[in-house]
């Protein structure tokens, strides 16, 4: 492999004892090489004809940003105004790009990494991360705790800077991100993402990921265009969601198929922003989980939420995206440094 930063090689033995299987998933495999001085996670990716002109593209993209936006070197004390905005998008490239972007990349014999039928094998060299999965790293939390909106308000910082610079991750779930012992977030997969053009939304590449729609349901809008950039607001509204309070937005009904959606969508009423939403009009029976108490929910909910602000914005996001499904949720308003100095 050749490093981008000095075009020095990495030559990597698959026999090494420094070199060890650390996951497997749909897009490839993935080693842990420590030789001693920067651990690398190595990624081989079989028949993947685009990989290295994807890199390309995000590696450019990434650039141009930082072109354009030199980095805040004021001491936060000293931080005001639209600064506190641009040092939560830098916190956002960070975490988007540190373990997302490959540092190094090149080929590897299929047979001698026991891949057979495969006819070409990419390898991406990534930084290291030693950390859990995010949903693996909040399983002992308690809904909402200090750490739970800590990691959401990282979230917010990256799926922000990944939506200014129009990429589309199209597989944002829990286990795509880690936390380290430092409780930083950072964004895995991020070589199969998908481009948009800088200056329209014309897709440059498609992302490579079919995503897990069985996790979490896909926005009316999402459900048929795939590679719509509106996909990854939405499924990360939900990642927030799910983050901060440990169960999924729409575990209150039955199925959370398309039509039982936009039936909610009719009935909730936007004025009384709450979870489970308030109706304007009685839902249909049919509707809800009978497993799952709605007295019981609203009355949690209404407890930790009661005159908190940075949570109803949580609430007014899945009222916005239920009233109007086709529209993009407005969560990114996490970005009032108000809000980020009361929570």
């Amino acid at each position: 492999m050749t490093r981008y930063s000095d075009n020095e090689r990495i030559t990597i033995d698959p026999k090494s004892s420094q070199l060890r299987t650390i996951g497997h998933g749909g897009q490839g495999r993935v080693y842990l090489f420590d030789d001693g001085t920067q651990p690398l996670a190595i990624k081989l990716i079989p028949n993947e004809r685009n990989t290295f002109r994807r890199v390309k593209a995000l590696r450019d993209t990434v650039e141009r940003y930082n072109a354009l936006h030199p980095p805040i070197t004021t001491p936060k004390e000293h931080v005001t105004g639209r600064q506190w905005l641009a040092l939560y998008r830098q916190a956002g490239l960070r975490g988007m790009s540190y373990r997302g972007l490959p540092i190094a990349q090149g080929f590897a014999t299929p047979d001698a990494f026991g891949f057979s039928g495969v006819k070409s094998l990419s390898a991406l060299a990534f930084r290291y991360v030693d950390g859990s999965p995010l949903d693996i790293a909040l399983e002992e939390e308690p809904p909402l705790s200090v750490r739970r909106r800590q990691l959401s308000l990282q979230l917010v910082d990256i799926l922000s800077m990944m939506q200014i610079l129009k990429i589309t991750h199209n597989d944002l779930y829990p286990d795509n991100f880690l936390v380290d012992a430092h409780n930083q977030l950072f964004l895995i997969d991020l070589e199969g993402a998908g481009i948009f053009h800088p200056d329209s939304d014309a897709p440059l590449f498609h992302p490579s990921a079919a995503g897990k729609q069985q996790l979490f349901p896909l926005a009316p809008e999402a459900m048929t265009t795939a590679q719509s950039l509106s996909q990854d607001v939405w499924i990360g509204a939900y990642l927030l969601f799910y983050t901060l309070c440990n169960f999924k937005p729409f575990d209150f009904l039955r199925q959370t198929s398309i039509r039982a959606i936009e039936e909610i969508a009719l009935l909730a009423n936007p004025d009384k922003p709450t979870w489970p939403p308030t109706f304007a009009s009685a839902p249909s029976p049919r509707l809800f989980n009978p497993n799952f108490s709605l007295d019981k929910m609203r009355e949690f909910m209404q407890y930790y939420f009661a005159g908190t602000r940075f949570e109803q914005l949580l609430f007014r996001t899945f009222i916005v995206g239920l009233r109007a499904p086709r529209s993009r949720p407005a969560i990114w308003i996490y970005k009032d440094p108000i809000v980020r100095a009361t929570n």
